[in-house]
């Protein structure tokens, strides 16, 4: 992915003088971070921010950058993704991981809207009253819930991933613990086998040695009475 180098002032004024999608990552250290930088690197994704002239910035989610972003848009889940429109105003903001498929349409979803508004700005008229400021979010959230719904919607199901990754954790370590157990008994009965067996050899060992002591004892006496 072809990242901003600069300042996000920067970023933010070529975006407003380029007129295209302002997109902001804010990644983390954790494992949802290594699967959303793997997205950002697919090709597909890489081309279709190029296509559409994306300014691209990331931010470490501990940084000072991301302290001051999060006061105009509340940072809530790590990693997240902020599309911003010209005017500042949020065209969608994805929150965790995304599979590449959907994370593909959703950045194709964004660039129509932010194509469509724009088209729709450039054909009014000139002389007439302009818009207020908030004619893009109006467009770009008449069919959609708010923002903040939408990050705690992503955060619930977060959490409910979370909850289930748990429960399946408790499972299995309750899976092994009765394994270790079952292995356990299996080598204590293994013990116990092993246990008789040796005894049971060292009978037949003390039967053999005290047969065999009998019949030198006999063999002697036979000997003597041939002698006598």
């Amino acid at each position: 992915m072809n990242w901003f180098n600069g300042s996000i002032p920067d970023a933010i004024q070529r975006s407003k003088q380029q007129k295209v999608v302002f997109i902001v990552y804010v990644y983390g250290q954790n494992d949802l971070t290594n699967e959303m930088d793997k997205v950002w690197n697919d090709p597909e994704v890489v081309n279709l921010c190029n296509d559409g002239g994306c300014v691209a910035i990331k931010m470490a989610a501990n940084s000072n950058d991301c302290a001051h972003f999060s006061q105009i848009y509340p940072v809530v889940v790590v990693p997240s993704t902020y599309f911003i429109g010209v005017n500042g105003a949020p065209i969608e903001v994805t929150a965790g991981h995304k599979d590449t498929p959907d994370f593909i349409q959703v950045l194709k979803n964004v660039l129509k809207l932010h194509n469509d508004l724009g088209t729709a700005q450039s054909n009014l008229p000139t002389g007439g009253a302009q818009p207020g400021p908030s004619t893009e979010p109006k467009a770009n959230t008449e069919d959609k819930p708010p923002l903040e719904e939408r990050v705690q919607k992503v955060k619930e199901k977060l959490e409910q991933k979370k909850a289930e990754k748990e429960r399946l954790e408790k499972e299995k370590e309750k899976e092994e613990e009765a394994e270790r157990r079952k292995l356990g008994r299996d080598l204590q009965k293994l013990k116990e086998f092993q246990k008789e067996r040796e005894m049971k050899e060292t009978v037949d060992q003390l039967k053999k040695e005290k047969a065999e002591e009998k019949r030198q004892r006999d063999k002697i006496k036979e000997q003597i009475a041939r002698d006598r």
